[in-house]
């Protein structure tokens, strides 16, 4: 299946388009935004998991109403961060993502991630 994923962060913006696979409860496609990289989103019963493999890692939990600990490693850097979800809404066609990101107390701001499915 064709993906579209859009992020927008304080930071800047990514937008790109994949092939993804679903497997159960887990969508998988490659991250054009970091070189050989795949990124893996869980649906579980109260949360999303956000995996991120190759030139760099992550792992990401969110989950309404819980502040996660999440871990971030690429080739010049590496964090734990805090991810408070906002907003998680799941349907067949599209994942949308509010969070806010929190490294070493200090908020960077609200990130929001749709991925499309078509």
């Amino acid at each position: 299946m064709k993906i579209k994923f859009y992020s927008y962060t304080p930071s800047g913006n990514v937008k790109f388009e994949a092939e993804g696979i679903q497997n159960k409860n887990t969508l998988s496609f490659i991250d054009k935004s970091f070189e050989n990289t795949t990124l893996s989103i869980t649906v579980e019963e109260f949360g999303v998991n956000l995996e991120r493999v190759g030139g760099c890692t992550m792992n990401m939990h969110l989950e309404i109403g819980r502040k996660c600990p999440g871990h971030y490693k690429g080739a010049d850097l590496e964090f734990d961060f805090i991810a408070e979800a906002k907003k998680i809404e799941i349907t067949e066609e599209k994942i949308t993502l509010w969070y806010e990101l929190s490294i070493n107390s200090n908020s960077y701001g609200l990130y929001k991630i749709f991925v499309v499915k078509k």
